[in-house]
């Protein structure tokens, strides 16, 4: 095979659904290393996601924004978040399931450092962070200093404000470039907020599913049992072939809502009051 040929076979299709944050090609320029550890240095991953999918069309790079949805609507969290593959299973599907909730995943204390191109300004931008209230979060129940201590999560952000989006708008040139990036971070933190209010609600584990080719990493897994419609996304997933045996789907899931679901079963909160044996 020629040169030109093996290229194209091994070049990967880039699938980019990310529109917020703009990467400055100067802190680039300096990277060494491999190609995946620059991607995932200046990709913000605190926010968006690689994934690498291999189909019948070739292979692929997925860079796109956490598709996590809020507990309460539903709906997707971040704003340029795609509607992510759904694979729906009955729980005849379940081989077996584990799964726990824990505080690993709660905080209330966000910290955002600001890109590197803005190091000199990081100081006054995270003071004023602080002095409006922005970073220590004790309003939201689910992760309440009170109840769980302070839980501190820092993030950097190696993006900056994108331009032309609204932050940019109707501001003096001499200011515009502080605010719009006071703005950018105030937003990261909102969404960094978001995504991690519910955690303690929310399960981790792993399951082990009938075999289905459909599931792979960055898909939400829902299963149907009874009326309850809980959902898991997947991150790790592993198809396990056994010669004249079995063939079964082993997953590692976060931000499963069965405990949240059966909360909302009219019966389960009788049944939890008469313990174990009624």
């Amino acid at each position: 095979r020629t040169a030109a040929k093996l290229e194209k076979e091994l070049r990967l299709n880039v699938k980019a659904s990310v529109t917020q944050g703009l990467v400055g090609p100067n802190g680039i320029q300096a990277h060494e290393g491999s190609i995946w550890d620059l991607l995932s240095k200046w990709t913000d991953l605190g926010w968006n996601e690689l994934i690498m999918d291999d189909d019948n069309e070739g292979s692929h790079l997925i860079y796109r924004a956490k598709p996590y949805r809020d507990l309460e609507s539903g709906k997707l969290i971040m704003s340029d978040a795609v509607e992510p593959v759904t694979v729906k299973l009955d729980a005849a599907a379940v081989v077996s399931i584990d799964v726990e909730r824990n505080l690993d995943r709660v905080y209330n204390y966000f910290h955002i450092e600001p890109p590197l191109a803005l190091l000199n300004s990081a100081g006054d931008i995270n003071v004023q962070s602080m002095q409006n209230g922005s970073v220590f979060k004790t309003d939201i129940p689910n992760i309440n200093p009170v109840i769980y201590g302070i839980r501190k999560l820092s993030e950097r952000t190696m993006m900056a404000a994108t331009p032309g989006s609204a932050m940019h708008k109707n501001l003096a040139a001499k200011k515009a470039e502080k605010e719009k990036m006071e703005t950018w971070l105030e937003a990261r933190r909102d969404d960094l907020v978001n995504i991690r209010r519910d955690s303690v609600a929310l399960e981790t584990g792993n399951m082990v599913l009938r075999g289905d080719e459909k599931i792979k990493p960055g898909t939400y897994i829902e299963l149907k049992h009874g009326n309850l419609r809980p959902q898991y996304y997947t991150q790790n997933v592993s198809h396990v072939f056994v010669v004249l045996g079995s063939y079964t789907t082993e997953i590692d899931f976060i931000r499963g809502t069965g405990f949240s679901e059966r909360l909302e079963t009219p019966n389960y909160l009788q049944e939890y009051s008469r313990g174990t044996y009624g």
